[in-house]
């Protein structure tokens, strides 16, 4: 190897090193959903991990001390997957409260974020609230920010419409109508109809903006 070969892979090496543990890290968070989907919370262990991750008992416990923080991790990650989700699919809407809300409706409704794994854990985790009120306090933060932006865009229709109405309690509500459809879905995976569940939403909406502007 020349001189220069070498110095090369001096420099790369460092970025190599942090490629190479971000993706092992990213392995083991992939495969504790996969296990919190398929054995549930309680029996994902750190065996069940490893077995799927393909990885080594150490290479899991150099990354995450305990189970523990890994499942907090797992939820920032699919807190984090779902919010450019939503934040794609606004960005691609264009100007306009109802488009925006309406791609948001799309979003929370697409496959992408509504199907059997990600319900699976979601639910998993929620059922954990109590017990760890850490779950609890990354669930209301991280709903905080689409709540705030759900809320903003009805105060944007009722506005636009001259509605006299509570930009808020028009929010929740739909807010409330999106978490019964993703327990729907939970429950009878089988019958649910995303197409009729979006219709539902803008059912609602409309009825609370008549006088909308068409272009939102």
């Amino acid at each position: 190897m020349t001189q220069t070969a070498v110095q090369t892979d001096l420099r790369n090496g460092p970025r190599i090193r942090e490629t190479k543990k971000a993706r092992h890290r990213l392995q083991i968070i992939e495969a504790t959903i996969e296990s919190i989907a398929r054995f549930g919370y309680a029996g994902t262990t750190v065996s069940t991990v490893v077995q799927l991750a393909g990885l080594s008992r150490g290479m899991v416990n150099l990354h995450f001390d305990t189970k523990e923080v890994l499942f907090v991790e797992v939820l920032h990650h699919l807190f984090d997957q779902y919010r450019r989700c939503w934040e794609t699919a606004v960005d691609g809407a264009g100007p306009g409260a109802w488009n925006q809300l309406t791609a948001m409706i799309d979003a929370d409704l697409a496959p992408a974020v509504l199907n059997r794994r990600t319900m699976a854990v979601w639910f998993a985790f929620r059922a954990e609230t109590n017990a760890h009120p850490t779950y609890l306090e990354l669930y209301d933060s991280r709903d905080h920010v689409r709540s705030q932006l759900t809320e903003s865009l009805c105060r944007e229709l009722a506005d636009k419409s001259g509605c006299d109405t509570d930009p808020y309690e028009i929010s929740y509500g739909l807010n409330a109508m999106i978490e019964g459809f993703w327990t729907d879905y939970f429950l009878h995976p089988e019958d649910f109809d995303r197409e009729c569940a979006k219709r539902i939403c803008l059912s609602y909406l409309d009825a609370r903006f008549p006088l909308r502007a068409a272009s939102g």
